[in-house]
């Protein structure tokens, strides 16, 4: 249990400082520690959906919420509103918070993935909680501006007009006996007949469909890239984890060309202070904020991979030595 909370709370140190990615990694060595269904299994699933929802990785944060929401809910028809979760540290959570934050969060996706009207839904049962919800009051204002609401086609020119005399009126698709063209399907005529009424989505939809597409395609080369990515990291780190002047001694074997990362010898790094000086240059070389915008995606999983392996190994050097 105290190995969990640990690493829940270095991910949400790492979520603080805007390392998404890393963090996301520290919630699920949280709840790979956890059995199913405990209390503070929700809490670290809540914080996994936020490091989610900032990640892109937008069905994930639905999955994880949908988990959060559904416990929260049980928990607090049991227990009622004012039910809490004490941890090891003394520190108090409360579900009815964790169960508005799962919804926000939901929400928030949902509306990413361009299901507005499921957003909708629950940007009102938020406002039903809590009539003061600025953010979920703008959420819901802003799902019922996108909503679309389509009229029927009009009717076709081509279509036969229907006539009070029912011995004479043809069926769909299908002339009349009367016609001048026995036979003729005319529903070929009003299939190619354009829905002028139909409006084009807005400039906002079609920026957000946009977004939503290269975000697809990015997801997609990562997925493909990720095995080789940790093969690579596997073998650069693989006997010297949380040996950081091994790690940095070889970090050049693992960086791209473009990075400019020049090797430092191992001999160099004998003083804390000198150790403590390279790691910070490698650090600000991987760092997810500073990589250029020319980073391609198997680069930017290889930078991800570097942080948080140097960063646990640093974390372990700091420990023992004053620095």
């Amino acid at each position: 249990m105290k190995k969990a909370i640990k690493a829940r709370e270095r991910g949400n140190d790492l979520f603080k400082l805007g390392y998404y990615r890393e963090a996301e990694k520290s919630y699920n060595q949280a709840l790979a520690l956890l059995p199913d269904r405990h209390d503070i299994t929700a809490i670290i699933s809540n914080n996994r959906a936020a490091a989610r929802l900032k990640n892109g990785q937008y069905r994930q944060c639905v999955m994880d919420c949908t988990f959060v929401v559904d416990w929260t809910r049980q928990k607090c028809l049991r227990e009622g509103k004012a039910s809490t979760i004490k941890l090891d540290d003394g520190t108090s959570i409360r579900c009815y918070d964790q169960l508005g934050k799962a919804l926000h969060r939901k929400a928030e996706a949902l509306e990413k993935m361009l299901r507005t009207t499921d957003a909708q839904y629950i940007y009102e049962e938020l406002v039903d909680m809590d009539s003061g919800d600025t953010k979920a009051l703008t959420g819901l204002q802003r799902c019922q501006s996108t909503t679309e609401t389509k009229p029927p086609p009009p009717p076709s020119p081509f279509s036969k007009p229907t006539s009070t005399n029912t011995t004479t009126t043809p069926t769909h698709g299908a002339a009349s006996s009367s016609s001048a063209f026995p036979g003729l399907d005319y529903s070929i005529f009003e299939s190619q007949q354009p829905n002028i009424d139909e409006p084009p989505p807005s400039k906002a939809v079609a920026a957000m469909r946009a977004r939503q597409a290269k975000m697809a395609t990015e997801e997609t080369e990562r997925q493909e890239k990720m095995d080789m990515v940790n093969l690579r990291i596997d073998a650069w780190k693989r006997g010297k984890e949380k040996n950081i002047r091994a790690l940095l001694s070889s970090l050049n074997t693992v960086l791209w060309s473009g990075a400019q990362w020049n090797g430092v010898p191992i001999n160099e790094l004998q003083e804390p202070r000198k150790v403590k000086m390279c790691y910070m240059k490698a650090i600000s070389k991987v760092h997810p904020d500073k990589l250029p915008s020319s980073t391609t995606v198997e680069q930017c999983l290889l930078a991800s991979g570097v942080f948080s392996v140097l960063n646990q190994a640093w974390d372990d050097f700091r420990s023992h030595n004053t620095i």
